[in-house]
């Protein structure tokens, strides 16, 4: 570990250096700063110093990388899935007409964490088909995600995700149109931002529980919006 007290030696080394140059050149202690300067870039020895204190300085800065590769924490890659409801709902003008209805979705997940607080996800969503009046909904797809945790103990932590979305939907079935009643079969598709806050507790020293609601605006004609909350568990190797 790069620590204060090795910092400070370096720093004292580097100043003993200094001295010794200056001595040699005669100008110890000096009287001007432009002395110093004057000294470490128009005379031989200075630039004898300069080498030195470059060298140093390389060598320093390699002693810190390779101290903080040592302190880092080796990555961790989990996979898992889960189980939740999801809401979709929309307004459409062009038809006149809105839907809404609440099914259960499922989720296939892998992810990597790279730092104590940062890591990445990639994730599948399979929703039950979501039906109202004459109306079904039948929506996929996938997600990348960075994830921000914040350790709150050994078993728990909360975390945000901020990711991708890209989806389908086929929507289909009939709506009253001007007193009749017209067949809609639609596919759509976009991808969108989405985000998510949830916790996770450690069960065991390889699975998690995880709790998490997620939110879509998804960007189509009609602003469908999608919002999910689920219960998955992990396996971290």
């Amino acid at each position: 570990m790069f620590t204060r007290t090795a910092f400070a030696a370096l720093i004292s080394r580097l100043a003993y250096i200094l001295r010794w140059h200056i001595s040699c050149a005669g100008i110890y202690p000096a009287k001007e700063p432009s002395q110093i300067f004057k000294f470490m870039y128009e005379t031989e020895i200075g630039v004898i110093f300069v080498n030195n204190f470059r060298k140093t300085l390389w060598a320093s800065g390699l002693l810190v990388l390779t101290s903080s590769m040592a302190q880092a924490e080796a990555p961790e890659f989990y996979v898992g899935g889960g189980y939740g409801l999801y809401k979709f709902e929309f307004d459409n003008d062009d038809i006149d007409t809105d839907f809404e209805d609440e099914q259960g979705v499922i989720k296939l997940f892998a992810g990597g964490k790279f730092t104590e607080h940062l890591g990445v996800e990639l994730a599948y969503l399979n929703f039950d088909e979501a039906t109202d009046s004459d109306l079904d909904a039948d929506i996929d797809g996938f997600s990348l995600a960075a994830v921000l945790s914040a350790p709150l103990g050994e078993s728990f932590s909360l975390f945000g995700k901020l990711g991708w979305f890209a989806w389908e939907a086929d929507i289909s079935g009939s709506v009253p149109f001007d007193l009749d009643v017209i067949g809609v079969d639609d596919k759509l598709d976009g991808d969108d931002v989405f985000y998510g806050v949830g916790a996770k507790f450690r069960l065991t020293d390889n699975v998690d529980l995880r709790v998490e609601y997620d939110r879509y605006e998804l960007d189509d004609n009609f602003d469908p919006e999608l919002d999910i909350f689920s219960v998955s568990a992990q396996f971290v190797f």
